[in-house]
Parts: C-alpha cells; sequence; structure tokens
C-alpha cells in the first residue's frame, strides 16, 4: 500500500530551511511528498511580503538617519530574484510532485461551493468569504486523486488550517466519494507528526509516570510556572497604558464575542511558532492573528512577539504532562474575560477580495 504526503503553507512555513532534508528523508523510505501548485505560490507571497516589510525598514532608516548612505539593490529586482529563486527550489525539491490546477476552470467551481458554503467555507451564516485558497487546494488534490490509477495508495494531508481541521470526516468522506481514494487530514505542521502517523518512528519510550512527574525534576519549577504564565497572560489580555500622574490605566487587548474552548486554545498555543515565522520582522501582531476563529475576535491593541514567544515556550514545558488541561483552562478562562455581550451587536461581512 502506498502512503504519499501532501503539505499545506503552514507546514512550510515551520520547517523553513529544512523542507529539502525532509522531503530527501520520506524519499529514502520509499515515501512521496506533494504539494499543491497554490501553497508554493502562497509560500511565495508571503516571502516577497516579508521583503517589503525590509524596504519599508530601509526606507524609514534611510530617511531617519541621513548620515547612513545607505546601498541596495532595487526593490523590484530583489522580488524577481526572490521568485525565481523559491519556483527553482520547488522544481528542484518536489520535481513532478506539485499538484497543479486549472486555473481558468476553477473559480465557478470556487464559486459554486461558496454560494453553499461547502467546507473549507465556513458555513456559520454570518461569515465571510475567508476559504477561496483553501477551496482552491481542495479542488487541486481532488483533481490529482482522480487521476491516480493506484486504488490502494493512501495520502495524507498536514495542516493546521481550521477549514480543513474542523471538517475532516466530512471532507475525508467527500473525496473518497468523488475520487475513490483515501485522504487523512492530520493536523499539525510539524515533521514528527508525520512520521508517527506513518509509523516511520518509535514512540517515546517515557512510562506515564515519568512524563507527569516532569515537575518533581530539578530544571522544572511549578511555582514558577505558574508565577510566570499569570503574568504572561495578565499582558496577553490588558494593554496598561499610564496617565498624566503615573497612574495605570488597564483597557482590553481585544475583544473576543463568544468564549473559547480549551480545544480551540490548544489550537491557538500550537499556531503561535507559526505565526510568529510569518511575521518575523515584527514586534509586535495583531491578536487575532493567532486565533483560528478570527471572524469572532478584534483587536484592540497589538500584543509584542516576546511575551507569546514565552506563552508558547511554557506550554512546550508541559504539554506532555497532567498539568496540560488545567493550563489550557487557565488560557481560555483569562481570554474569555475579554468577552464581550452582542446583544444587539452586529458586524460587518468582510469586503476584502477574497484572495
Amino acid at each position: 500500500m502506498k502512503k504519499s504526503v501532501i503539505v499545506d503553507t503552514n507546514f512550510l512555513i515551520k520547517n523553513l530551511g529544512k523542507i529539502k532534508d525532509i522531503v530527501d528523508e520520506l524519499k529514502e523510505k520509499e515515501l512521496d511528498i506533494f504539494v499543491p501548485e497554490l501553497v508554493k505560490e502562497e509560500f511565495i507571497n508571503i516571502q516577497l511580503r516579508k521583503l517589503e516589510d525590509v524596504y519599508k525598514e530601509l526606507e524609514s532608516l534611510k530617511k531617519s538617519h541621513n548620515v547612513f548612505r545607505l546601498k541596495y539593490r532595487e526593490k523590484d529586482e530583489a522580488r524577481k530574484e526572490i521568485e525565481e529563486s523559491y519556483n527553482s527550489l520547488f522544481e528542484q525539491t518536489f520535481e513532478n510532485n506539485i499538484i497543479k490546477y486549472q486555473k481558468e476552470r476553477m473559480l465557478d467551481r470556487v464559486l459554486n461551493r461558496n454560494r453553499y458554503k461547502l467546507p473549507p467555507f465556513n458555513s456559520d451564516p454570518n461569515s465571510s468569504d475567508k476559504g477561496f485558497k483553501d477551496t482552491i487546494i481542495l479542488l487541486s488534490i481532488m483533481d490529482y486523486l482522480k487521476e491516480i490509477e493506484a486504488a490502494d495508495a493512501i495520502f495524507y494531508f498536514i495542516t493546521i488550517d481550521g477549514g480543513f481541521t474542523k471538517n475532516k470526516k466530512e471532507l475525508e468522506n467527500e473525496i473518497l466519494e468523488h475520487t475513490g481514494k483515501k485522504l487523512i487530514i492530520l493536523e499539525g505542521n510539524e515533521k514528527s507528526r508525520i512520521l508517527k502517523e506513518l509509523d516511520i518512528v518509535e514512540e517515546n519510550k517515557e512510562t506515564t509516570d515519568e512524563i507527569e512527574n516532569i515537575f518533581s525534576q530539578p530544571d522544572i519549577n511549578i511555582e514558577e510556572i505558574r508565577k510566570r504564565i499569570n503574568e504572561l497572560m495578565d499582558t496577553f489580555v490588558l494593554n496598561v497604558t499610564y496617565d498624566y500622574f503615573g497612574n495605570p490605566q488597564e483597557e482590553r487587548r481585544f475583544d473576543i464575542v463568544d468564549n473559547i474552548t480549551n480545544e480551540e486554545t490548544e489550537k491557538l498555543l500550537n499556531n503561535i511558532d507559526n505565526v510568529v515565522d510569518s511575521n518575523i520582522f515584527r514586534n509586535d501582531i495583531s491578536v487575532e492573528e493567532f486565533f483560528d476563529i478570527k471572524d469572532v475576535v478584534f483587536s484592540r491593541f497589538s500584543i509584542d512577539v516576546e511575551t507569546v514567544k514565552e506563552i508558547s515556550e511554557l506550554y512546550k514545558m508541559i504539554k506532555n504532562t497532567k498539568y496540560k488541561e488545567a493550563f489550557l483552562t487557565y488560557i481560555s478562562q483569562r481570554i474569555n474575560e475579554n468577552k464581550i455581550n452582542t446583544t444587539g451587536f452586529t458586524s460587518e461581512l468582510d469586503d476584502d477580495l477574497p484572495f
């Protein structure tokens, strides 16, 4: 039975600089790894947006420090080089395993799914049209699977995108019905997640008792962690400013319309590294970027990168212990402190272009 892996954009971002090694490792184990063409395009666009930020910083530095005689290549030239370099890297790394899509035939199919809010579109009647790119990725994968002759082939699609993970069973059944092929949606963005699912690496040999007693080890202090996560969450949910007399003024850093669950909190924590990597040149990030439920989270003030990175590190320290659920519950409760009364509350549909 042939097993193959298809990766989403977040996997490429998470493993930046290691993709070729991962692909080579899987090839050595007689496994194929695929990437949808739109994922490739989205990844390159992210790198181009980073370039834009760099040039903005350079221009700002040049204007504010006239003493510096900064010299750098024209932006259009740099953009062209990045596009050519990454296109070449994708071709060399994935070779014939880039899943193409027919652009001229795709729009009508995407609009039809949007009309009925079929996943990965959000079926909530008040949701925006978010899901266009995910739908193109889904349809391109389905088209490709129809062409595969091996009936017993199994594909694994690794992603943390909620449009896929929240509709996992429905999409898996639809793909099986329309293509006759089995595709399993894996939630994650790390190589270890793939290897574990494909039984390539052994399970962790630590016993349950050893994992649960991790806080008895001298290098981990539960009291310190409790104190620090309280301080960090104070910063995460509240923005503090000072008036003329030096008195602190607290305001909600963000508003949330519905209470967040422990499951959604876990996704948020697992997504922090990915969001930070995607905003590598920023000192602070809009809070809703970390949520998979952006349509119910509205930022008032951005959050500094170091705070969210430290929250992520604390979570990694305890995620494999018996304290995990208590940690998630605490984070959820703190976030839900910013829940607003939605009586009479309405929000305009997102009028941004879907692409």
